[in-house]
Formats: C-alpha cells, structure tokens, sequence
C-alpha cells in the first residue's frame, strides 16, 4: 500500500550503515516475518548527498529461498564492500561479499572466502565491524557461539582468509 517491494516485510533487522566516497548514505537491512524463515533478504534504501530525504527502499541482495541474514558494509580504499551470512543454510560459507566501485550503483560477482587455516566455530553471521589493520590485514568480524566472536583475517585483500576467535569479556 505504501509502494514498497513486496520483499520488504515487517521485520526488519540489523542494519548496516556507511556513508560512500559520493557522500550518499546507503543503508542494508535484512527484512522477513521472523529472522530465520528463508525468505529473508536484504533491501537498500540511500540518502543521496544534499538531498533531506530517503530514496524508497528495493531489494538489493537475495539469495532464492536461502536466509541472507546480518549485512555489513566497509567502504575500504574508495571500495564498498556488502559482506553477509547465511546462518540457516547448512552448507553456507562463513560470510560472503560483493563489491562496488561506483558508490553501490552496480555490483560485481558474488565472493566467497577461500581458507588458509582450519575454521572453529561461528555462525554465519557478520557483525557491524570491518577494518584494516596498520600492516594493511583485513578484517572482517563475526558471530562465533556462546560468548565468543570471530575475526576472519586476510593479508592478500581478500584472496584468501584465516580464523581467529576472540573471547568476549565478562564483567
């Protein structure tokens, strides 16, 4: 009724926010019923630079029938970067990723992690953080299980990733 994409449901969750090179604000949240149907996809809404209000929000990544869950995006080196999980699909990668050189207007192939190191226990799920370190690694956080997170590491820009979890501390 409101003109939106009938992908935009009544649930909407954990949002990813970053401001582009353009100066636009894109915004990423995953929209479902409940957070762990399949359905679940991610929608797109921007704030085009000098402008006071919000383009309506689309659809902007769906995997058919896959839950695609917990978004981050890291504009990193005047690329964006939209990193996701897949938390209900028993075969998904950790994370996966695509990647714009112009501001988000198009995106390229999907990327999926190769590993250099044995991977532990995590669940499919970035959280809001991605960053490179002072000897340029990157790194891309996420869920692990129980009181624990995980960052996965690459020194080759993505070609290829290690595992690192972190223990969360109790006070």
């Amino acid at each position: 009724a409101a003109g939106l994409h009938p992908s935009f449901r009544e649930h909407n969750h954990s949002p990813a926010l970053e401001v582009l090179p353009n100066g636009d604000v894109l915004l990423v949240i995953y929209t479902s019923y409940n957070e762990y149907e399949p359905g679940v996809s991610l929608i797109a809404a921007r704030l085009r630079f000098g402008t006071e209000e919000w383009d309506m929000p689309s659809p902007w990544m769906d995997f058919a029938l896959v839950n695609d869950h917990a978004p981050l995006l890291w504009v990193d080196q005047g690329v964006l970067r939209l990193f996701w999980g897949n938390p209900r699909l028993a075969s998904a990668f950790p994370f996966q990723w695509v990647e714009s050189t112009d501001n988000g207007a198009t995106l390229g192939p999907v990327h999926f992690p190769k590993f250099t190191s044995p991977i532990g226990p995590h669940s499919k799920q970035p959280i809001n953080t991605a960053f490179r370190g002072m000897d340029g690694t990157m790194y891309v956080a996420s869920d692990a299980v129980g009181a624990t997170s995980v960052l996965w590491a690459s020194r080759d820009n993505g070609k290829t990733f290690t595992y690192h979890v972190l223990k969360h501390l109790m006070t």
